[in-house]
């Protein structure tokens, strides 16, 4: 969604160009939506809050955040003097508050989840019998290097 936002707002393809790079972008979304529902991994209402939170994250880099990290980019690489320590540590103070607001959520909303017999989540137990518990590592390990 970012570099359709980018394609439609800064340069000056045509529009049947902007309209096919929306094709492409929203049918890359709905595919990773369909694929985590599909699958069974996720339930409808963490898709459409997957989707909320990267519609709205692209949306803040694009209008409210843009132009600042351009600047910054800009200044780095001229070796221009930048307050980026400062701005860093504001940032990262800001993303402990937004990170510390779901963990909270997380643990006051998690006995809403629907639960099935063994106490767990269904959409976890879902995860776990389509095989996603394995080891990234498993295939090299019986791999035989000669």
């Amino acid at each position: 969604m970012v570099i359709w936002l980018d394609i439609v707002l800064h340069t000056d393809q045509h529009l049947i160009m902007k309209i096919l790079w929306l094709l492409v972008a929203l049918g890359y979304g709905f595919s990773i939506m369909y694929s985590r529902l599909f699958l069974g991994v996720h339930s409808i209402d963490q898709v459409v809050y997957g989707a909320s939170i990267g519609i709205w994250s692209a949306f803040t880099m694009q209008f409210c955040l843009r132009d600042y990290i351009e600047q910054e980019i800009k200044n780095l690489n001229e070796c221009l003097v930048t307050n980026f320590k400062t701005r860093f540590f504001i940032c990262l103070l800001a993303f402990i508050i937004v990170e510390g607001g779901q963990v909270i959520e997380f643990v006051t909303l998690n006995h809403l989840i629907t639960k099935n017999g063994d106490n767990k989540p269904i959409w976890t137990t879902n995860i776990t019998m389509a095989g996603c518990e394995r080891s990234l590592l498993e295939p090299y390990q019986t791999l035989s290097l000669v």
